[in-house]
């Protein structure tokens, strides 16, 4: 059968027959194919039946769908691999003839950007469980996945190839594939002048807050108390270190724009801080561009991304606890 002319680009296809069950299974990438050794398994079996327990609602919803006409739309249902495992898989079932036909595209093999402007987060959270899966450690998917398709996001709209609401929107779902990977361990309140408490602040007015949630996210994975504020106004912000005591504060600003409004900030903060001693440190595109910056504006250090921003936070209050 040649599925081609339907116009639908796809990974694996399943031809079913009338109630449902596989009758044959095709394949157009051969580094998948041989991934599938024993996909005769799958060979008159219910297609729901292949799909796991919590996307077989919507495989079910796809079969019901088929006569609705061609290419209903796309949904995710993630594949039990006759070897073992799991698929991520966008499923599309349309008629073809007497036939149902499932065309699948394999979430693995897509364009990460692509998946979270055009698709749900729980496609682009499939996507990074199936690196998890592949042995990709966490940091890894955080650094060289999220944070660059956060990057590209910003580019294509200063490209103005994207729509303010698109960027947002994918921003969003970038969001909730961290929040599904940032899983704090059990509530541990620590002591009132714990060192390796942390404050993470975007400057007043700051857009630009994914990097800063993943930042709290390598700390709280390091074991920190962290308090993630993103909307605190440049009072408020100074309200909070006076009545909690932090060993660390970050900041986080994008632009140079904002830099005498941070630097002012800083000054009040170290005034009216309830740790006299504490450490503040900076972070944003402005510093990584420029990190001489960082002294300019009176931080105590700034850090290129997640997995460095804690080791220097660390090297600071441990340089702190040696002068004690």
């Amino acid at each position: 059968m040649t599925h081609a002319r339907l116009g639908l680009g796809f990974d694996l296809a399943f031809v079913l027959e009338e109630a449902g069950a596989v009758r044959s299974v095709s394949c157009q990438v051969d580094a998948l194919w041989d991934k599938l050794a024993g996909v005769q398994a799958w060979l008159e079996r219910p297609w729901v039946s292949l799909s796991t327990p919590a996307t077989r609602q919507a495989a079910e919803a796809l079969l019901l769908d088929a006569d609705a006409g061609p290419s209903p739309g796309w949904r995710h249902v993630d594949c039990q691999a006759p070897g073992g495992g799991v698929i991520p898989l966008l499923c599309s079932l349309a008629r073809v003839g007497a036939d149902i036909v499932a065309f699948a595209r394999d979430v693995r093999a897509m364009n990460f950007n692509s998946i979270v402007l055009r698709h749900d987060a729980e496609v682009a959270s499939a996507y990074a469980r199936s690196l998890r899966d592949d042995g990709l450690a966490l940091e890894t998917v955080w650094l060289e996945v999220l944070a660059p398709a956060a990057r590209r996001l910003g580019d294509l709209w200063a490209e103005d190839v994207c729509t303010f609401t698109e960027v947002t929107e994918g921003l969003g779902r970038l969001q909730e594939v961290l929040r599904t990977f940032d899983t704090p361990g059990p509530l541990v309140v620590p002591a009132i002048k714990e060192p390796r408490r942390i404050l993470l602040a975007a400057c007043p007015g700051e857009q630009h807050t994914f990097g800063l949630a993943m930042l709290a996210a390598f700390f709280r994975k390091a074991g920190w108390h962290v308090r993630h504020e993103t909307n605190l106004s440049a009072a408020e912000l100074v309200h909070a270190v006076s009545r909690t005591w932090f060993g660390v504060v970050g900041l986080s600003a994008s632009g140079d724009r904002q830099l005498d409004a941070l630097a002012a900030s800083i000054q009040a903060l170290r005034r009216k801080s309830s740790n006299p001693a504490v450490r503040i440190m900076v972070g944003g595109k402005v510093f990584t561009d420029r990190p001489e910056l960082a002294a300019q504006v009176g931080a105590d250090a700034t850090a290129f991304d997640g997995r460095q921003a804690v080791h220097v936070a660390q090297c600071l209050i441990d340089t702190d606890a040696k002068r004690a």
